[in-house]
């Protein structure tokens, strides 16, 4: 019966380790298309500008420490 509930959680911490490095990596895809999208738009004067520099939503480095703490 131990076993099993080491199992479960063990399960359960692989589970969450990946949900959140998951989402890490889409946030950081986002980001990188958002901003070279961002990168092509032209500026009035000819030349190219970073318009509205987003943000990552969860800073992956806090998401994955998050469940370490």
């Amino acid at each position: 019966m131990i076993i099993i509930k080491r199992q479960v959680i063990i399960d359960f911490v692989y589970r969450q380790l990946f949900q959140a490095s998951f989402k890490a990596i889409s946030n950081i895809l986002e980001y990188e298309r958002e901003k070279s999208e961002n990168r092509r738009m032209p500026r009035e004067d000819g030349g190219h500008a970073w318009l509205k520099i987003p943000h990552y939503p969860v800073c992956p480095v806090r998401g994955l420490s998050r469940m370490f703490v």
